[in-house]
């Protein structure tokens, strides 16, 4: 199954989509920083994984953060 997203400003001009680092802007550290995980997953996969990733939901908006930062509670 393909999903098409229709490009609008906000998507086009995603501040997220330029970020290409696991360093996190605020502590300047990669130490702590988990990719975001986005989809539907089960309990027993979160609950194996929740250390490897950051889990974001299902919704995506084409505009999402790729990274979250542990120690400051910050999306990136």
């Amino acid at each position: 199954m393909v999903f098409s997203q229709k490009k609008t400003n906000d998507t086009v001009n995603c501040s997220f989509r330029e970020n290409k680092s696991l360093v996190c802007p605020i502590c300047k550290s990669d130490k702590k920083v988990l990719p975001i995980f986005y989809g539907l997953t089960t309990g027993r996969f979160m609950k194996k994984n929740k250390k490897k990733y950051y889990f974001g939901g299902c919704e995506l908006t084409g505009c999402d953060p790729k990274y979250y930062c542990k120690t400051d509670n910050y999306k990136f």
